[in-house]
Protein backbone atom coordinates (compact mmCIF):
# COMPACT_ATOMS: atom_id res chain seq x y z
CA UNK A 1 0.00 0.00 0.00
CA UNK A 2 2.90 2.28 0.18
CA UNK A 3 3.45 1.99 -3.74
CA UNK A 4 1.21 5.05 -4.75
CA UNK A 5 1.40 4.55 -8.40
CA UNK A 6 -0.52 1.41 -7.70
CA UNK A 7 -4.05 1.00 -9.15
CA UNK A 8 -6.18 -1.10 -10.71
CA UNK A 9 -8.17 -4.41 -9.74
CA UNK A 10 -5.57 -5.54 -7.36
CA UNK A 11 -5.77 -2.47 -5.43
CA UNK A 12 -9.39 -2.20 -5.05
CA UNK A 13 -9.57 -6.24 -3.72
CA UNK A 14 -6.48 -5.14 -1.13
CA UNK A 15 -9.22 -1.98 -0.17
CA UNK A 16 -11.76 -4.16 0.31
CA UNK A 17 -10.17 -6.42 2.29
CA UNK A 18 -8.94 -4.28 4.82
CA UNK A 19 -12.38 -2.22 4.75
CA UNK A 20 -13.35 -5.64 5.74
CA UNK A 21 -11.46 -6.32 8.96
CA UNK A 22 -11.62 -3.01 10.10
CA UNK A 23 -15.45 -3.29 10.09
CA UNK A 24 -15.11 -6.60 11.73
CA UNK A 25 -13.24 -5.05 14.21
CA UNK A 26 -15.19 -2.00 14.91
CA UNK A 27 -12.28 0.23 13.67
CA UNK A 28 -14.65 2.64 11.28
CA UNK A 29 -16.84 3.24 14.32
CA UNK A 30 -14.23 4.25 16.28
CA UNK A 31 -13.50 7.43 14.46
CA UNK A 32 -17.07 8.60 14.81
CA UNK A 33 -17.26 7.20 18.47
CA UNK A 34 -14.05 9.89 18.87
CA UNK A 35 -15.57 12.62 17.19
CA UNK A 36 -18.64 12.43 19.12
CA UNK A 37 -16.38 13.01 22.30
CA UNK A 38 -14.42 15.67 20.58
CA UNK A 39 -18.00 17.34 19.96
CA UNK A 40 -19.03 17.23 23.26
CA UNK A 41 -15.63 18.84 24.84
CA UNK A 42 -15.81 21.78 21.92
CA UNK A 43 -19.10 22.22 20.17
CA UNK A 44 -17.08 24.60 18.04
CA UNK A 45 -15.97 22.38 15.28
CA UNK A 46 -17.10 22.53 11.74
CA UNK A 47 -13.95 21.03 9.61
CA UNK A 48 -12.60 18.20 9.30
CA UNK A 49 -9.32 16.37 7.09
CA UNK A 50 -8.31 12.88 7.07
CA UNK A 51 -4.80 12.73 6.64
CA UNK A 52 -4.30 9.47 4.75
CA UNK A 53 -7.73 8.80 3.72
CA UNK A 54 -7.55 5.45 1.75
CA UNK A 55 -10.79 4.10 0.67
CA UNK A 56 -12.48 6.64 2.94
CA UNK A 57 -14.25 4.07 5.58
CA UNK A 58 -13.39 6.62 8.36
CA UNK A 59 -14.99 9.90 6.63
CA UNK A 60 -17.95 7.69 5.45
CA UNK A 61 -18.78 6.65 9.55
CA UNK A 62 -18.26 9.97 10.70
CA UNK A 63 -19.98 11.81 7.85
CA UNK A 64 -22.67 9.40 8.50
CA UNK A 65 -23.06 10.48 11.92
CA UNK A 66 -22.58 13.82 11.33
CA UNK A 67 -25.93 13.64 9.34
CA UNK A 68 -27.73 11.63 11.73
CA UNK A 69 -26.48 13.69 15.04
CA UNK A 70 -27.76 17.05 12.62
CA UNK A 71 -23.82 18.38 12.98
CA UNK A 72 -23.17 21.13 10.49
CA UNK A 73 -19.79 19.76 9.44
CA UNK A 74 -17.33 19.79 6.46
CA UNK A 75 -15.21 16.49 5.89
CA UNK A 76 -12.36 16.14 3.41
CA UNK A 77 -9.84 13.27 2.68
CA UNK A 78 -6.33 13.47 1.55
CA UNK A 79 -4.61 10.71 -0.15
CA UNK A 80 -0.97 10.55 -1.95
CA UNK A 81 -2.58 7.57 -4.14
CA UNK A 82 -4.97 9.07 -7.21
CA UNK A 83 -6.50 5.63 -7.44
CA UNK A 84 -7.36 5.39 -4.05
CA UNK A 85 -8.70 9.08 -4.06
CA UNK A 86 -10.98 7.88 -7.35
CA UNK A 87 -11.74 5.00 -5.07
CA UNK A 88 -12.76 6.84 -2.47
CA UNK A 89 -15.14 9.15 -4.69
CA UNK A 90 -17.15 6.80 -6.18
CA UNK A 91 -17.82 4.59 -3.02
CA UNK A 92 -18.67 7.84 -1.31
CA UNK A 93 -21.94 7.96 -3.49
CA UNK A 94 -24.17 11.00 -2.65
CA UNK A 95 -21.91 11.94 1.10
CA UNK A 96 -20.78 15.33 0.70
CA UNK A 97 -17.35 14.38 1.12
CA UNK A 98 -14.05 16.39 -0.74
CA UNK A 99 -11.09 14.54 -1.54
CA UNK A 100 -7.77 15.60 -2.72
CA UNK A 101 -4.87 14.21 -3.80
CA UNK A 102 -1.50 14.94 -2.56
CA UNK A 103 1.50 14.49 -0.66
CA UNK A 104 1.13 15.49 3.18
CA UNK A 105 4.76 16.86 3.23
CA UNK A 106 4.05 19.17 0.27
CA UNK A 107 3.14 22.62 1.87
CA UNK A 108 1.03 23.17 -1.04
CA UNK A 109 -1.00 19.87 -1.22
CA UNK A 110 -1.76 20.48 2.45
CA UNK A 111 -3.03 23.72 2.32
CA UNK A 112 -5.53 22.36 -0.44
CA UNK A 113 -7.34 20.63 2.95
CA UNK A 114 -7.20 23.76 4.76
CA UNK A 115 -8.57 25.30 7.10
CA UNK A 116 -9.56 22.95 9.39
CA UNK A 117 -10.49 22.44 13.06
CA UNK A 118 -9.68 18.56 13.43
CA UNK A 119 -7.08 16.58 12.05
CA UNK A 120 -8.05 12.74 11.67
CA UNK A 121 -4.78 10.09 11.20
CA UNK A 122 -6.52 6.72 11.22
CA UNK A 123 -4.18 3.75 10.69
CA UNK A 124 -2.05 6.56 9.10
CA UNK A 125 1.08 7.67 11.13
CA UNK A 126 2.56 3.91 11.66
CA UNK A 127 4.22 4.82 8.15
CA UNK A 128 6.54 7.56 8.94
CA UNK A 129 9.43 7.65 10.96
CA UNK A 130 9.12 10.12 14.38
CA UNK A 131 10.71 13.20 12.51
CA UNK A 132 8.51 12.54 9.67
CA UNK A 133 5.76 12.51 12.34
CA UNK A 134 6.81 15.26 13.96
CA UNK A 135 6.89 17.47 10.50
CA UNK A 136 3.32 16.41 9.90
CA UNK A 137 2.31 17.60 13.37
CA UNK A 138 3.98 20.91 12.45
CA UNK A 139 2.50 21.08 9.32
CA UNK A 140 -0.88 20.76 11.25
CA UNK A 141 -0.55 23.54 14.04
CA UNK A 142 0.79 25.60 11.09
CA UNK A 143 -2.68 25.40 9.41
CA UNK A 144 -3.90 26.05 12.54
CA UNK A 145 -5.44 22.83 13.38
CA UNK A 146 -6.25 23.13 17.16
CA UNK A 147 -7.06 18.89 17.37
CA UNK A 148 -5.50 15.62 16.38
CA UNK A 149 -7.47 12.76 16.54
CA UNK A 150 -5.11 9.21 16.12
CA UNK A 151 -6.33 5.80 15.71
CA UNK A 152 -3.55 3.06 15.29
CA UNK A 153 -2.12 -0.05 16.08
CA UNK A 154 -0.49 -1.53 18.84
CA UNK A 155 2.99 -3.14 17.99
CA UNK A 156 1.99 -6.46 19.94
CA UNK A 157 2.90 -10.30 18.70
CA UNK A 158 -0.39 -11.04 20.02
CA UNK A 159 -1.71 -8.83 17.66
CA UNK A 160 0.62 -10.36 14.95
CA UNK A 161 -0.40 -13.67 15.65
CA UNK A 162 -4.12 -13.48 15.42
CA UNK A 163 -4.26 -11.09 12.45
CA UNK A 164 -2.29 -14.03 10.46
CA UNK A 165 -4.45 -16.97 11.56
CA UNK A 166 -7.22 -14.97 10.84
CA UNK A 167 -6.54 -13.80 7.12
CA UNK A 168 -5.55 -17.94 6.83
CA UNK A 169 -9.63 -19.06 7.62
CA UNK A 170 -11.30 -16.28 6.19
CA UNK A 171 -10.76 -15.61 1.97
CA UNK A 172 -7.97 -12.51 1.94
CA UNK A 173 -5.71 -11.21 -0.76
CA UNK A 174 -2.17 -11.75 -0.17
CA UNK A 175 -1.47 -8.23 -0.45
CA UNK A 176 -3.65 -7.29 2.09
CA UNK A 177 -2.39 -9.76 4.54
CA UNK A 178 1.21 -8.92 3.87
CA UNK A 179 0.30 -5.24 4.30
CA UNK A 180 -1.80 -5.43 7.69
CA UNK A 181 1.08 -7.73 9.27
CA UNK A 182 3.61 -5.36 8.28
CA UNK A 183 1.52 -2.29 10.08
CA UNK A 184 1.55 -4.30 13.07
CA UNK A 185 4.96 -4.59 13.41
CA UNK A 186 5.05 -0.76 12.55
CA UNK A 187 3.00 0.28 15.09
CA UNK A 188 3.25 2.04 18.16
CA UNK A 189 3.45 1.43 22.25
CA UNK A 190 1.55 3.65 24.65
CA UNK A 191 5.05 5.39 25.96
CA UNK A 192 6.10 6.17 22.21
CA UNK A 193 3.34 7.51 21.30
CA UNK A 194 3.22 10.04 24.66
CA UNK A 195 6.71 10.84 24.00
CA UNK A 196 6.02 11.83 20.37
CA UNK A 197 2.86 13.71 21.66
CA UNK A 198 5.08 15.61 24.22
CA UNK A 199 7.06 16.66 21.59
CA UNK A 200 5.07 18.34 19.09
CA UNK A 201 3.05 20.69 19.49
CA UNK A 202 0.11 18.79 20.42
CA UNK A 203 0.85 18.11 23.76
CA UNK A 204 -2.15 18.56 25.29
CA UNK A 205 -3.75 15.13 25.46
CA UNK A 206 -6.96 14.50 26.48
CA UNK A 207 -7.49 10.91 26.19
CA UNK A 208 -4.88 7.90 25.11
CA UNK A 209 -6.88 4.85 25.52
CA UNK A 210 -5.99 0.85 24.34
CA UNK A 211 -8.90 -0.06 22.10
CA UNK A 212 -10.09 -3.99 20.94
CA UNK A 213 -8.27 -4.70 18.77
CA UNK A 214 -4.81 -4.24 19.60
CA UNK A 215 -5.10 -0.28 18.97
CA UNK A 216 -4.30 3.10 20.79
CA UNK A 217 -6.83 6.02 20.16
CA UNK A 218 -5.39 9.67 20.85
CA UNK A 219 -7.05 12.87 21.06
CA UNK A 220 -4.88 15.89 21.39
CA UNK A 221 -5.22 20.14 21.64
CA UNK A 222 -2.63 22.23 20.32
CA UNK A 223 -0.35 23.30 22.85
CA UNK A 224 -2.03 26.81 24.75
CA UNK A 225 -4.95 26.77 23.92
Amino acid sequence: MDDLDMSGERLEQTLKDLSKVHRWLGGHQLSSQLLDKLWQRDKSIQRIVDFGCGGGDSLFSMYDWSQKKGRDIQFKGMDANASIVHYAQEKAGKRAIEFHQGDIFSKENIQACSPADVALFSLFLHHFSEEEIQDIFKSCSNLGIRYIVITDLQRSKWAYRLFKLATKLVSFSEMAREDGLLSIQKGFHREELKELLANSPYCNIHDLKWKWAFRYVVIAELEGR
